[in-house]
């Protein structure tokens, strides 16, 4: 099945009509579609044989400027009259052709080609290489695109989910050594969220999301209900096929689409979820990016509550912990147990943490000491770290805080009238989503309920109303929470 980029807007209305591809109508707007789309394509090689002619001309001028380092190097050389290299056994290389070329000078290269660019020098990033990949489909001597088999351009998705999961992988190496790191790497946009969340599910390794993975990646999404089954998407994608596939002539089966779906055919599912959903296009796109956030900071959970409680004690100075605000640390957790744990052993175990500095701990210091505590409890490292992490969530979401909260909800509803609490919910539903994300929930707190608790004690508040883990609060979740 040949496939092609979609425009967000452009596609819309096709995308509904590609349930009925026999209908004239539906035909006309594929047809009318895919002109649009080649024109596009059109205009994208003429750009990409613009930047082929810059790359042509900047390798140009770097091998002219080597040559001529080598006739200068040469040049020296004969001047000084060294001797003659001996005679090397038949059938080995010169040894000129073993060594390294000297780079060449970056002024000198600015006066001969002009300034060059980053990305034909290596240590380009990921996004940097899917631009050269995206060129290199283009034959740099005719300028037209090259023919590519479906096998080559599997094997191009196939490496794009290996860079992200030798990225992940990095980062989990990394954590190791600093657990305060804690994943930091996050999807910025939606391709690189869909290569992200590939490297996981794509069980196969073809690069591709088959049909099983694809329903998989969106039940985690939160993005199938009553309106959406799975039975819509599979005949969502199979009409959309013969439909495309007919207009453009090709013979393709529809079975191909079982081979799997890659970024531009995930893309318009979103689009196509979010019209027969009524929800803005931009809603499901960030629940997979968050899905993608959620699998690199799953495993961090507990030590970004951690870190909470570890800056919350941090008073006088930041990023480093007294023995004093340590041992204030375990009383306020009510860690302290007559004939185990007392304040004397937490001074100690402070004391004999690795790596103090000026007698102060960082948070890798801080990891060490609550797992020397745990010890003393009979726990290990990760026991004592959810010992701890356990004590934040009880410290933080106490019966104060909540019943605090319930009542300025209830008196924020009753303005509103009868449906004060539909009402009240939608007045905070900023995009008109049916659902309260973090940030909406934020501004909840402090403009409508003039909360100043910390946004940390919130923010572990929103995750025990999320009882779904969706990364979103419905009104039947924030109602139970009011009247439990």
């Amino acid at each position: 099945m040949t496939m092609a980029m979609l425009d967000d807007d452009g596609m819309g209305s096709a995308l509904r009509r590609a349930r009925f591809p026999n209908s004239a109508e539906a035909a006309l707007t594929f047809q009318h579609s895919l002109l649009a789309t080649s024109e596009k394509l059109r205009l994208d090689s003429q750009r990409s044989r613009a930047f082929v002619a810059i790359e042509g001309s900047v390798q140009k001028t770097m091998e002219k400027r080597s040559q001529q380092l080598a006739a200068e190097k040469q040049q020296e050389s004969e001047d000084a009259s060294p001797p003659p290299p001996p005679p090397l056994p038949p059938g080995e290389p010169p040894l000129t052709e073993l060594a390294q070329e000297e780079e060449p000078d970056a002024e000198a290269l600015d006066e001969e080609g002009g300034e060059s660019h980053s990305v034909f020098q290596g240590g380009c990033s990921l996004e940097d290489e899917r631009r050269i990949e995206e060129f290199s489909l283009y034959d740099q001597r005719t300028g037209k695109m090259r023919d590519t088999t479906n096998d080559e351009q599997v094997a191009r998705r196939k490496k794009l989910v290996s860079d992200w999961a030798q990225i992940v992988q990095s980062e989990k190496e990394q954590m190791k050594v600093n657990p305060r790191k804690a994943f930091a790497v996050h999807a910025p946009n939606l391709e690189d969220a869909f290569y992200l969340i590939a490297a996981t599910y794509d069980l196969d390794g073809n690069g591709l999301l088959d049909e099983h993975e694809t329903l998989v990646v969106l039940e985690r999404c939160y993005l199938m209900d009553e309106t959406l089954t799975p039975t819509k998407v599979k005949s969502f994608f199979r009409t959309w096929a013969a439909g495309c596939n007919k207009i453009i002539g090709e013979n393709s089966s529809v079975e191909d689409i079982e081979d799997g779906i890659g970024y531009e055919e995930f893309s318009a599912l979103l689009h196509w979820m979010a019209d027969m959903k009524g929800v803005p296009l931009a809603r499901c796109r960030a629940r997979v990016i968050r899905l993608s956030h959620k699998m690199v900071d799953a495993h961090s959970s507990v030590k970004r509550r951690l870190a909470l409680l570890f800056d919350q004690f941090c008073k006088r100075e930041a990023e480093w912990m007294s023995a004093h605000e340590f041992t204030n640390l375990c009383h306020t957790t009510n860690l302290y147990k007559q004939g185990v744990f007392a304040a004397g052993d937490a001074f100690k175990i402070f004391h004999q943490t690795e790596g103090l500095v000026n007698q102060r701990m960082n948070f890798a210091g801080f990891m060490d000491a609550i797992a020397r505590v745990g010890t003393m409890f009979n726990k290990d490292a990760k026991e004592s770290a959810d010992m701890f992490a356990a004590a934040v969530g009880r410290m933080d979401t106490d019966e104060e805080t909540i019943r605090r909260i319930k009542l300025r909800i209830k008196q924020a509803a009753s303005l509103h009238g009868q449906n004060g609490w539909r009402d009240f919910f939608h007045e905070c539903d900023q995009d008109q989503s049916g659902y309260m994300d973090v940030d909406e929930f934020f501004d909840m707190c402090r403009h409508k309920l003039h909360m100043e608790d910390r946004k940390s004690h919130l923010q572990l508040l929103f995750e025990k109303l999320d009882e779904d883990d969706s990364g979103e609060l419905s009104i039947d979740e924030l109602i139970a929470f009011i009247e439990n």
